[in-house]
This record gives structure tokens, sequence and C-alpha cells, in this order.
């Protein structure tokens, strides 16, 4: 199914007995896969790497330890929303990750 709110294009799997609904029934609605489109993808990286000046201004976490990148083991915890007039107001709740090790190619441990 596919639902639009302003420029904002959601797509909703409505499947029975799919793995996605087993979650949604386990947890609720949520966003559990989400992917930005924008127009100039070259132009959004260099941005998010000027933002961050490239790792060469670290950020001081709360118990002292100084970061410029995320590193495997790092755990991640955010909420968001987007509200404008004139549309829904559509809020993610709090989303919880860890950063993984990469795979390795190959099948090899």
């Amino acid at each position: 199914m596919l639902y639009l709110e302003g420029d904002i294009n959601f797509v909703i799997n409505r499947a029975p007995q799919s793995e996605w609904a087993y979650f949604a029934a386990e947890h609720g609605p949520s966003a559990c896969g989400l992917a930005f489109r924008v127009k100039d993808a070259h132009k959004a990286y260099a941005r998010a790497l000027e933002l961050n000046c490239g790792g060469r201004d670290p950020i001081t976490l709360p118990n002292g330890e100084q970061r410029s990148f995320l590193l495997d083991g790092d755990r991640l915890e955010f909420r968001a929303r987007c509200e404008r007039a004139g549309f829904h107001r559509i809020g993610f709740g709090l989303c919880q990750g860890e950063v993984l090790p990469a795979r390795t190619s190959g099948g090899g441990q």
C-alpha cells in the first residue's frame, strides 16, 4: 500500500501472517525500515561530512570519552517527529540499535 503525506511517501506492508505483521502485533505500529531519498546524493554526503568536519572535531560523550565516528558495539537511541501545518504529525517514537562489526565476504569466520 502506498500512502502519501505531502512530500513523504510511505510504503506499507500489510501482508497478513508476515514477519512484519507479527512485529506490529507485538510492538504496535512502527517504522521498521527507513530510507531517505535526496535530490543530490553527493551533495548530501558532502554536507554530512561538513557538519561533522569529516571527523576532525570529535564530540565529548557524557562519560568524558571523545569520538569522531561510531564504533562497533556502540548503542544508539533517537526519537524523531515531523510536523507541518496542514498535515498530520508523524512520530517514530524511540528507535534503538547497536553498531555491529562488518561481515567478512567469502563465508569465513
